[in-house]
C-alpha cells in the first residue's frame, strides 16, 4: 500500500488515539493543577484511558511503517526468492531484473512517414509519443534519451527536429537552436539526453520527439525501446510505388486496426525493438496469387 493511502486509511485510528490521551492529559492536568477532585475509580479510568491512546497511536504509525514499506519489500522479496527457486539458474538473473521494473510507458503510439527525397533514396520521418509512468513505491530517476543513426547521405543529414514532454501543468519542448546545443554529433549517431527530476511514485509524463533519417529506398530502421512498452501503436505513411512490413519483438502478432494502422496487445520488454522494413514493389514476387512479404 503506497504512503498516502496508508495515511488516508490509519487517520481515523490516529484522530481517536490523540483524542483519548489529550482528554486524559486535561483531566489529570485539573486534578493536579487546578484542583479538581474525582474518586479513585474514575482516576483509574483517565488512566487506562491515556494509556490506550498512547497505544493506539503507537499501534497506528507502526501499521503506516509496516504497510507502505515493509510489506511491500516482504512481497518483493517472496516473489523474488520464488522465481529463484523455480527457474533454471541460466535466467533467474533476467527474472529478477523483470521484477525490479520500475518505469513503463503506456499510450505508445509511433509514426514512420516515408517521403521520396531522390532517385535512390526516402527520407523517414519518425514521431513517437507515449506516457512514462513510475509503478513502483519510491522515486525513480528518469532522462529524456533519443539517439539515431547517421548515414551520411551526400546532401541531407539525420536529424532530431523535436523532443518535449508535459510534467503536470509544466510543459517544456526543446525546438530549433536549443536543441541543437543539446544534441551531442558523434560523426555516427545523433544523441539527445535531458534528465529530469526524479518521478514520484505514481506519476507520469507525457514525452515526445520527432526526427529524421535519410535512407535507400529498399532499406530498413528500427528503434530499440529502453524502457517496457504496454501495448505500441504503429502507423505507416509510404509513397505508392513502396511496400512493408513491420517487424516487434514479441511473442505476439501485431493486429490490424484499420490500412496502415497497428496495435500490438502485450507489453515490449526493455531493449526489445520495433522494426519497419520496405521495398520498391516492383521486387516483389508473386507467391500462390499473392505478392510474397507484403503487410495485410
Amino acid at each position: 500500500m503506497p504512503l498516502k493511502e496508508a495515511l488516508k486509511w490509519f487517520a481515523l485510528p490516529s484522530a481517536i488515539g490523540v483524542v483519548l490521551l489529550l482528554g486524559a492529559v486535561i483531566i489529570d492536568l485539573g486534578h493536579d493543577e487546578w484542583g479538581w477532585t474525582y474518586p479513585v475509580w474514575l482516576r483509574l479510568i483517565v488512566f487506562l484511558v491515556g494509556e490506550l491512546g498512547v497505544a493506539i497511536i503507537i499501534a497506528t504509525l507502526l501499521g503506516i511503517v509496516f504497510e507502505s514499506f515493509l510489506r511491500q519489500r516482504a512481497l518483493q522479496d517472496i516473489v523474488r526468492a520464488s522465481v529463484g527457486y523455480l527457474l533454471p539458474k541460466s535466467i533467474r538473473g533476467e527474472m529478477a531484473w523483470l521484477s525490479n521494473l520500475s518505469l513503463i510507458r503506456t499510450n505508445y503510439e509511433h509514426r514512420f512517414t516515408l517521403q521520396p527525397y531522390d532517385e535512390g533514396s526516402v527520407t523517414v520521418k519518425e514521431c513517437q509519443e507515449y506516457d512514462i509512468e513510475n509503478v513502483s513505491a519510491a522515486k525513480q530517476p528518469y532522462s529524456l534519451h533519443v539517439s539515431i543513426d547517421e548515414f551520411h547521405h551526400k546532401t541531407k543529414k539525420s536529424e532530431i527536429i523535436c523532443v518535449g514532454y508535459r510534467r503536470g501543468s509544466l510543459k517544456k519542448e526543446f525546438c530549433g537552436s536549443d536543441l541543437k546545443d543539446r544534441v551531442r554529433d558523434d560523426g555516427w549517431a545523433l544523441t539527445f539526453d535531458y534528465k529530469l527530476d526524479d518521478l514520484a511514485p505514481g506519476e507520469k509524463v507525457s514525452v515526445w520527439s520527432e526526427f529524421t533519417q535519410t535512407k535507400q529506398r529498399s532499406d530498413q530502421i528500427g528503434t530499440v525501446l529502453i524502457q517496457a512498452t504496454e501495448n505500441p501503436r504503429i502507423l505507416v505513411e509510404v509513397p505508392d510505388d513502396l511496400s512493408y512490413a513491420i517487424g516487434v519483438q514479441h511473442r505476439e502478432n501485431l493486429i490490424q486496426m484499420m490500412q496502415h494502422n497497428y496495435r500490438l496487445i502485450g507489453t515490449v520488454l526493455p531493449y526489445q525493438s520495433i522494426s519497419l522494413r520496405w521495398w520498391p514493389k516492383i521486387f516483389e514476387k508473386v507467391v500462390g496469387g499473392k505478392k510474397a512479404g507484403t503487410n495485410p
